[in-house]
């Protein structure tokens, strides 16, 4: 049987903990995108109750309104080539759903 040389068990070592630190930061980031993959799954869930609960809603008032939109953000008007003048509004909900249109 032969004996591995110190040389190559350090060089064996160290590729190994290199291996370690990849799969666990691979590990770490999988994580952070299921939490933030189950987060977004859970505001959709709430806000399809929050929009189930108002399905006989006939007038939109103010409640409704602060109750399904936490803020609107309206972006640079610009002009394209053809002189028509362009602008991105995001709606955001109060559970983090978003909506972006150009207008």
């Amino acid at each position: 049987m032969e004996i591995v040389s110190e040389e190559n068990f350090k060089m064996l070592s160290d590729r190994l903990q290199d291996e370690q630190k990849k799969l666990r930061d691979e590990l770490a980031a999988i994580k952070k995108r299921s939490e933030e993959f189950e987060k977004t799954e859970e505001n959709i869930q709430s806000f399809v109750t929050l929009i189930k609960s108002m399905k006989h809603v006939e007038e939109l008032d103010r409640p409704i309104v602060q109750a399904l939109i936490e803020r609107i953000e309206i972006g640079e008007s610009r002009t394209d080539a053809d002189g028509e003048r362009n602008q991105q509004i995001d709606i955001v909900t109060n559970s983090s759903v978003r909506w972006t249109f150009e207008q």
